[in-house]
C-alpha cells in the first residue's frame, strides 16, 4: 500500500511545514498517487526526490507515531473484515457447488429413480439460495472502511440463477418426453390389440401380446402418476410450460383410460376364443 505510506508521509509534512513551497508540494502529490496515470512521464531525478523527502519525514516522531496507530487501526480492521464475512462462507460453498452442477443430468437421475421430492427440493433449494443472497446488506462500516460487496453478491448469485434457469427450462421437457413416451408406447401396442384373430396361430400370437402389455401396463400407470405429480409441481413453483406441453400432458390420462378398456375387451374376447377352443 505504497500510496498509503506516502499519503501519511505527506499529510506529516504538511502539519510540519505549512508554508511550505506550493511547488514542492504538488510535485510530491503527483507522485504519491494523485495522477498516477502521468508516472510514467516523470523523471528519475523527480522519483529520487521524492524517496528523500520521504526518508526525511519518516524520521519524525510525530509521522511515526500516527503511521503506528495507522497501522493498528487498519490491522485490526481487516481483522474484523475477515471474521465478518466468513459468516457468508456457506453462500459461497453453494456458489461452488452450483458451478459444478449438471442441472440435465441431476433432473434425469431423480426422474428416472422416481424422486418427485427431490426435484420439487431443488426448486426450493435455489429459490430460497437466491432469496438469501438478496437479503445480504450490500455496504459494510467497518471503520474507518466502508466496505462495498454488491460485486461480490451480484458473482455469487449468477451460479444459482443459472441452475434455477436450466432447471426450469429442463423440467417442462420432462413433462413432454414423459407424456410423449406413453403416447408412443400406447401406440406401438394398440396396432396389435386392435385387429382381429383370424386363425389359430394369429390367436396365440394376440395372446402373447396382450400378456405383455398386461406384464408392463403398471410401469406406465406408475409413469401417468409421474407425471401429473410433476406438472403439479411445476405448477406450485409457478413455473412456465408451454400451451403445447399443457395440451399434450391433459390427453395422457384420458388416451390411457382408453388404452385400459382396450386391454378389458381383448382379454374378455381372448378368454371367449379360449373358452370356444376348448369345447370344440
Amino acid at each position: 500500500m505504497r500510496w498509503l505510506r506516502e499519503g501519511c508521509g505527506l499529510a506529516s509534512y504538511f502539519l510540519q511545514h505549512a508554508t511550505c513551497n506550493e511547488l514542492e508540494a504538488y510535485r510530491f502529490m503527483m507522485r504519491s498517487g494523485a495522477r498516477a496515470k502521468d508516472r510514467d512521464k516523470e523523471t528519475v531525478s523527480n522519483m529520487a526526490l521524492d524517496a528523500k523527502l520521504f526518508d526525511q519525514l519518516s524520521n519524525q516522531e510525530t509521522w511515526q507515531l500516527s503511521s503506528a496507530r495507522l497501522a493498528a487501526t487498519l490491522h485490526t480492521t481487516f481483522s474484523d473484515v475477515q471474521q465478518k464475512f466468513r459468516l457468508y462462507d456457506g453462500h459461497l460453498n453453494w456458489c461452488y457447488k452450483c458451478q459444478r452442477t449438471d442441472i440435465r443430468q441431476l433432473v434425469q437421475s431423480l426422474w428416472n429413480s422416481g424422486d418427485l421430492d427431490g426435484l420439487n427440493q431443488m426448486l426450493h433449494d435455489y429459490k430460497e439460495g437466491l432469496l438469501s443472497l438478496d437479503h445480504i446488506p450490500t455496504k459494510h462500516f467497518i471503520r474507518p472502511l466502508e466496505v462495498e460487496i454488491s460485486g461480490v453478491i451480484s458473482e455469487l448469485k449468477s451460479s444459482g440463477s443459472r441452475c434455477l434457469s436450466h432447471l426450469k427450462e429442463e423440467l417442462p421437457q420432462v413433462l413432454l418426453r414423459c407424456a410423449v413416451g406413453i403416447f408412443e408406447w400406447m401406440s406401438s401396442k394398440t396396432r396389435h390389440l386392435s385387429k382381429e384373430s383370424l386363425n389359430l396361430a394369429e390367436f396365440v400370437s394376440d395372446v402373447i401380446v396382450l400378456k405383455e402389455v398386461k406384464l408392463n401396463v403398471s410401469g406406465q400407470v406408475e409413469l401417468l402418476k409421474n407425471l401429473k405429480k410433476l406438472e403439479q409441481i411445476l405448477l406450485d413453483h409457478r413455473l412456465f410450460i408451454s400451451q403445447s406441453i399443457q395440451v399434450k400432458c391433459s390427453q395422457v390420462p384420458r388416451s390411457f383410460a382408453d388404452f385400459e378398456q382396450l386391454i378389458a375387451d381383448k382379454d374378455a374376447q381372448a378368454n371367449g376364443l379360449e373358452l370356444k377352443l376348448v369345447g370344440e
